[in-house]
């Protein structure tokens, strides 16, 4: 099983007021916001590796991509 933390926020009394009169469930919306956050700045990593790279793999032509291809069928 996950091992698992608290995590608490202030927020203002009357926004505390409508999630109650809403029927909110506030633990399923803060988990939902944090994967998506996170999810988020994975994205944002994974851009930035993609910027770094791209210079290094426009380097390599399509036969050189086609050649390792086929070696890599091969030696199945």
């Amino acid at each position: 099983m996950t091992e698992k933390v608290t995590v608490s926020a202030k927020i203002e009394k009357e926004k505390w007021n409508k999630i109650k009169e809403y029927g909110i469930d506030t633990s399923a919306t803060i988990r939902k916001s944090i994967d998506n956050a996170i999810r988020d700045k994975e994205l944002e990593d994974f851009r930035r590796l993609m910027q770094r790279t791209r210079p290094i793999l426009k380097k390599i032509t399509k036969d050189d991509w086609m050649k390792s291809i086929r070696e890599d069928r091969e030696s199945r």
